[in-house]
């Protein structure tokens, strides 16, 4: 029969092996889980792309989606009333997110100081997208405003 202390050693031996191969493994990074949801999303803001608007519509408190020479336009017209004593600036910022449907929902945040504006974005085809204007404090985001639905297609 083998000794205690050699029954002891061999177990605190096969302890410091396990403890060496969890300590070696890698750790999930909290931070790579959100910049994995981030990825390439082509827009542009600009004042010439206010000369566009949606169907001239002046209504306030809208936003749309729709194609013009091939990209998509997000349009929105805000109303201060609908803010409900918020301001943006004021511990808030005005946000445009970009909502994806493909293979898992994602979000791009634009940040805009515009009640009304456009923005040019050059989606990927043949996933969902919508747009939501709404002010954003830390992580928190209040959507206002959320516009149609649109599939772009390789057809356009």
């Amino acid at each position: 029969m083998l000794p205690s202390s050699l029954v002891v050693g061999i177990l605190i031996l096969v302890m410091l092996v396990i403890y060496g191969f969890i300590k070696t493994m890698p750790q999930a990074d909290p931070e790579r889980k959100t910049s994995r949801l981030h990825y390439d999303l082509k827009f542009e803001t600009a004042p010439e792309i206010m000369a566009y608007s949606a169907d001239d519509e002046t209504k306030q408190d809208t936003i749309k989606l729709y194609m013009v020479d091939n990209a998509w336009m997000a349009c929105w017209a805000l109303d201060g009333n609908i803010l409900g004593g918020k301001k943006p600036g004021d511990k808030y910022e005005l946000t445009l997110r970009i909502y994806e449907a493909g293979d898992m929902l994602r979000h791009h945040d634009i940040k805009t100081d515009k009640t009304n504006g456009c923005c040019r974005l050059y989606l990927r085809t043949d996933r969902a997208y919508y747009v939501s204007l709404g002010l954003k404090q830390g992580k928190s985001f209040h959507p206002l405003l959320v516009s149609n639905t649109v599939i772009p297609s390789s057809l356009h």
